[in-house]
């Protein structure tokens, strides 16, 4: 039986780190998204969630200078999970493994996309 495993997520990257390892650029990044819905009694609600990725380029790729903090961008790719080991003991994470990636201009976004209307409605209460 073969399994599925994907994941497609669009969202604003927080922060970025890039190394060079055997010939590949390694960039690993945190991507935030939002989820924005009405709660059972009409309250605007906002869904936060933060999300590991890790993209592998070859050196040059135009794309790298445009992962910066802030870019919106769509990832699509696989989940896995990592054992880390620390001061507090064993814990699992997970990490995005980005198969396809793609840096979204401003107005290439509707904004009930990324739940600006929500934002929007929260900010003006």
């Amino acid at each position: 039986m073969q399994s599925f495993n994907r994941i497609h997520l669009r969202g604003t990257v927080g922060s970025v780190d890039c190394s060079n390892i055997q010939g590949h650029c390694r960039v690993l990044f945190s991507l935030v998204t939002n989820y924005a819905y009405s709660s059972p009694v009409g309250d605007a609600m906002i869904d936060i969630t933060w999300f590991n990725v890790l993209l592998r380029l070859k050196p040059g790729d135009e794309r790298i200078q445009q992962i910066q903090k802030g870019s919106i961008v769509e990832v699509e790719g696989r989940v896995r999970m990592l054992k880390v080991v620390s001061e507090d003991g064993e814990h699992k994470d997970y990490q995005v493994v980005a198969k396809s990636f793609k840096v979204l201009s401003e107005e290439s976004i509707a904004p009930e996309s990324t739940g600006g209307e929500a934002l929007a409605s929260l900010r003006s209460q």
